[in-house]
């Protein structure tokens, strides 16, 4: 990301392929398949010991840091 730019989510499709039992060791893998202007949609897979557990389209909005601080600080201080 360029300097000052971060990230917020925007939308999270998941879906859940099966059940891990407790103790089991788990890993997720993430892989930017789209850019689009501001867009960034990653393809998240995540796996169990034994089997592909889930898999998740995330959406990310890449955003100015300093203006997503303020209005976050702005809201904070309205509550």
């Amino acid at each position: 990301m360029p300097p000052g730019q971060t990230t917020v989510g925007g939308h999270i499709d998941v879906h859940h392929l099966s059940a891990t039992p407790m103790g089991m060791k788990v890993r997720a893998k993430a892989v930017l398949n789209t850019v689009e202007r501001r867009r960034l949609v990653f393809r998240i897979q995540a796996w169990d010991e034994v089997e592909l557990i889930g898999e998740a389209d995330h959406e990310r909005i890449l955003v100015d840091e300093a203006k997503f601080l303020v209005k976050v600080q702005v809201k904070k201080e309205g509550k």
